[in-house]
């Protein structure tokens, strides 16, 4: 059984003008919500053995940020510039290619990083927030080539206000 946890980067802040979007720092929300999400997450869940993200500055902060607050070291964080806004294919193209854990998180950009969550279940989610997740359980030995569209069983979207939380 292998876990994919698709995780939407934290609030970030538009206040800079002139700052190209790739370099967007986490507002104070976006950085207020790491450690209630890493505690939901403690909580619940089995820490990640591998973390795949962008490296874009609100994403590759959202991600050591959780590591951090989870006590885990940030260097096993892998940097994928192709999840830079990347598809939903894309995504799953980065996945297929990099993922070698069981317990995997991507951390990356919406429209990308929800239309994956919902390609992947059958069932209707809605977009993923700021520094939400989606977690899914495929049945699989080995991150297969090609999208398993509707294939994996849901098991949580999480949020860091609650309100739109599901559990499979």
């Amino acid at each position: 059984m292998m876990h994919l946890t698709l995780i939407r980067h934290g609030k970030s802040d538009w206040n800079e003008p002139g700052i190209p979007d790739f370099d967007r720092p986490l507002n104070a929300r976006g950085r207020g919500d790491l450690p209630t999400m890493a505690a939901r997450w403690r909580d619940h869940h089995p820490l990640p053995d591998q973390v795949i993200a962008s490296p874009a500055v609100r994403a590759a902060t959202t991600a050591r940020g959780l590591l951090l607050e989870l006590g885990l070291p940030t260097e096993q964080i892998e940097y994928q510039a192709a999840l830079y806004l990347a598809s939903a294919d894309m995504i799953w193209r980065v996945i297929h290619a990099h993922a070698r854990g069981r317990e995997l998180w991507v951390v990356g950009h919406n429209e990308g990083i929800s239309e994956l969550a919902a390609a992947l279940v059958p069932m209707d989610i809605p977009p993923l927030p700021t520094c939400s997740w989606m977690r899914c359980a495929l049945n699989l030995s080995a991150w297969p080539e090609h999208l398993p569209k509707a294939q994996a069983r849901f098991v949580e979207f999480a949020t860091p206000k609650g309100h739109e939380d599901m559990r499979g």
